[in-house]
């Protein structure tokens, strides 16, 4: 029966590398490491999807970032359907070291609190980002049990096993074989040309697709709730 499959993981993509390549096993961590680089390279240049997702508040206000976080959209608490955005404010005291303690109900506006955290159009959830320990602080009215965080990815998540499409699989065996190439000084400059025109033309045929890493992943991700606890 046909491998109907999606997605599939890196570990697949490099023991196809080094089959097609005709290159020794003991090659393949070298691989793993130039299809993480590639992997980054598809998801900055090539599929601008921005990644959603569910995280916790802790009940110091804070949120840490997944693991794959490039850059930071937005995040807020979905409100009859729409998502509510949180107001960042650079002035709001950011933690500066992982031990830090901070009361962050010293600062709530307790009279402009309800159930979503705006009150005559007032928005009361601020936020701000603390890049230095790699995590976002709130002042909130109250402890949000689960946040909706909007960011762009690496694509290499450090915590699962990261499986990218099927149709860009070709392009990151090709991007293997010509990086590999490019730094074998055994290899003609005119074929490592070759490889890099064919990585090139199979980025191509990625992108006419049209198809994202994160919109299959949203299609298959079966712990996704549509709402948070408020």
């Amino acid at each position: 029966m046909a491998d109907t499959s999606r997605l599939v993981t890196l570990g697949k993509i490099v023991a196809e590398a080094l089959v097609l390549s005709e290159k020794p096993k003991s090659k393949a961590h070298l691989f793993f490491q130039m299809l993480t680089n590639g992997v980054r390279d598809l998801k900055l240049f090539h599929d601008s999807t921005i990644r959603r997702v569910i995280v916790a508040m802790d009940s110091n206000y804070v949120v840490d970032f997944p693991s794959d976080l490039l850059s930071f959209i937005r995040i807020g608490i979905p409100v009859n359907g729409k998502l509510h955005t949180f107001t960042e404010d650079k002035n709001l005291l950011a933690i500066t070291t992982v031990t830090d303690v901070y009361d962050w109900t010293d600062s709530i506006d307790e009279k402009s609190t309800d159930s979503f955290g705006a009150r005559g159009g007032k928005n009361t959830d601020y936020f701000n980002i603390d890049w230095e320990n790699d995590r976002i602080v709130f002042n909130s009215p109250s402890q949000r049990s689960e946040v909706i965080l909007h960011y762009t990815s690496s694509g290499i998540d450090l915590t699962t096993e990261t499986s990218i499409p099927v149709v860009a699989k070709m392009a990151m065996i090709a991007y293997i074989v010509w990086r590999d190439a490019l730094y074998d000084k055994k290899t003609p400059y005119t074929q490592t040309g070759l490889l890099k025109e064919d990585y090139t033309t199979e980025i191509e045929k990625y992108r006419m697709l049209g198809i994202s890493i994160e919109s299959i992943h949203d299609a298959i991700r079966k712990s996704y709730r549509q709402s948070p606890k408020r």
